[in-house]
């Protein structure tokens, strides 16, 4: 089964999470906020951006961005462009961007 990070709590991250997690994909979706992320795993409802919307069982929501990224087959960026400073931040204390150049498998998405 593939396993990916959707990096961004928000209406677009949480709407792709569902939808990847309909086609049997395992999603983990970081959100920036941890009472959020508590919030949205217990819940299983993003209520501030997606209220009428249940994540299904396949998505894993959490706001540790190490755990989110670890071992997934791609990694996709749904923030704003404000939050991609803040974002960086956690990518360089997670790892350097040599190893993420090389780990990942890039792939194009056409809808």
């Amino acid at each position: 089964m593939e396993n990916v990070a959707i990096l961004g709590g928000g209406s677009w991250g949480t709407a792709l999470a569902i939808s990847l997690a309909k086609k049997k994909i395992a999603v983990d979706l970081w959100c920036r906020n941890t009472a959020q992320a508590e919030e949205m795993e217990k819940s299983r409802v993003n209520s501030k951006y997606l209220p009428n919307a249940e994540l299904p069982e396949g998505v894993h929501v959490t706001a540790d961005l190490k755990d989110a990224v670890s071992g997934k087959s791609m990694v996709v960026l749904a923030v704003t462009s404000q939050s991609v400073r803040i974002l960086s931040r956690g990518w360089l204390k997670t790892r350097s961007w040599l190893m993420w150049l090389k780990d990942w498998n890039w792939v194009q998405i056409c809808a």
